[in-house]
């Protein structure tokens, strides 16, 4: 199993900050899982989960900003569910690269698409699945 921890880049209004992720799994594989963790959970959350799909699957994950190994914001009211969906936007579209094969060096994200992906599956836990659910359907082609 292949494991590439990483950290991207968010533009940000104040400043930049980083989102921990990792890509687990068959670097062949024509599909993708972004799994989304719940608000007091992070990435390490999906360990079994992806022990048991990484043979035929690539999984992404992740930690919200705030948690785990992510940058933390200065102004705590600044964590809401629209931080949350446009970082989930930036996850997304480097998402999209890899399947398309425009994202296999990282950092090489494939722009911003409006379309959800094939081959692409977000999976979430407790806040995570809210914010998959909100994604989907600001998304609804």
């Amino acid at each position: 199993m292949n494991t590439t921890r990483f950290r991207l880049l968010v533009p940000d209004e104040r400043k930049p900050r980083r989102i921990a992720a990792t890509l687990h799994g068959n670097v062949g594989a024509q599909s993708l899982v972004i799994a989304l963790p719940g608000l007091l959970e992070t990435q390490e959350s999906f360990d079994g989960l992806i022990h048991n799909i990484c043979s035929e699957h690539r999984v992404l994950t992740f930690d919200w900003v705030g948690r785990g190994q992510s940058d933390w914001l200065e102004d705590s009211s600044r964590y809401r569910m629209s931080l949350y969906l446009k970082d989930l936007g930036l996850i997304y579209s480097f998402a999209q690269g890899l399947v398309s094969g425009a994202g296999e060096r990282l950092g090489a994200g494939a722009g911003d698409r409006s379309e959800l992906g094939p081959g692409i599956t977000m999976l979430g836990t407790s806040m995570g699945g809210l914010v998959a659910l909100a994604f989907a359907g600001m998304r609804p082609e």
